[in-house]
């Protein structure tokens, strides 16, 4: 983990690699039971995402796992509000 908090910090990642660093990073911290800093990271990064028009942005796949996240708090409401806002966007009607 610390490549990735190294990488984050330095501001050297390309707009597509950043967010696939931060829901990386996210993800490795909710399995070692970081669950407040996963989910701080995965909601900053959604916030990031909401205050810029980045192509690059991630936003399906940073709630896919912030849905894992509050799941793995037991919020499991919440979990799964974002995870259905996640696929809404690839549901056919």
């Amino acid at each position: 983990m610390p490549f990735y908090r190294s990488a984050l910090a330095s501001d050297r990642l390309d707009a597509a690699r950043r967010p696939q660093a931060t829901i990386q990073l996210a993800s490795s911290l909710r399995i070692l039971g970081e669950l407040d800093e996963s989910e701080r990271l995965l909601r900053a990064e959604l916030e990031r995402i909401g205050a810029s028009h980045d192509a690059h942005a991630l936003p399906d796949q940073t709630r896919a796992f912030l849905a894992l996240t509050l799941i793995a708090k037991g919020e499991p409401v919440e979990g799964a509000a974002h995870a259905l806002l996640a696929l809404a966007t690839h549901v056919t009607r």
